[in-house]
């Protein structure tokens, strides 16, 4: 369904995120180089200071923006019809904004806080349009943010070094990603999946239809 409604678009991830692209590919339909490719953004997250925004989604959806922009201006004069699509993750403990982890420290810290606990995760989206056929001046900009409520079961300090171990919490918001191993810590969600892995297909999906109204 996806790939009908993009197919007169050149469609770009803005994200070398592995889950993402997984995504697209079996929700959407769409065949990598074919349908889509990736080029992911340059832009800086760390740039950007939590504390000057009012809530945590307001904070994912500028990130997510951002990212957009910066593959958008870079392709927008080379073609007619194009979608940029950006996307950011986020969990959220209390009042507490965990990103990637910048080191193993760092990494077993937030799946100590996590243990036994509720958190959010949050993944903002935005999508940058350009489309020569209706006479636009500006790109239309879609951007929303998706939550999800996510129950970790209790680890214990030897199942966290098993996990640090392994590589895979250091690419990952939270430290820990619920399509692959970390799966093994998630007693329960409330909300969408999709929105965990890093893209809320769902949501996408329906905006992408309002936008290009189909």
């Amino acid at each position: 369904m996806l790939r009908k409604l993009v197919d007169k678009y050149h469609v770009v991830l803005a994200s070398q995120s592995p889950r993402r692209k997984k995504i697209l590919i079996e929700n959407g339909g769409l065949e990598f180089e074919k349908d889509f490719v990736i080029i992911p953004s340059t832009f800086d997250e760390k740039s950007l200071d939590k504390s000057k925004f009012e809530t945590p989604n307001d904070f994912v959806m500028e990130n997510s923006r951002l990212k957009a922009e910066q593959v958008f201006n870079s392709m927008k004069d080379s073609f007619d019809n194009l979608i940029v699509i950006g996307s950011d993750s986020i969990v959220v403990y209390g009042k507490e904004i965990l990103e990637k982890p910048a080191s193993t420290d760092e990494a077993r810290n937030m799946l100590n806080m996590l243990s036994g606990n509720k958190h959010k995760v949050i993944s903002g989206v935005s999508i940058y349009i350009k489309n020569t056929s209706n006479c636009a001046s500006e790109p239309k900009l879609i951007s929303f943010a998706s939550e999800t409520l996510v129950l970790f079961d209790t680890l214990s300090a030897e199942l966290i070094e098993e996990y640090i171990e392994t590589k895979e919490p250091m690419d990952k918001a939270g430290a820990y990603g619920i399509q692959d191993m970390g799966s093994a810590f998630v007693l329960s969600i409330e909300g969408d999946y999709h929105t965990v892995m890093g893209l809320p297909y769902q949501k996408t999906f329906a905006a992408l239809r309002l936008a290009l109204h189909k």
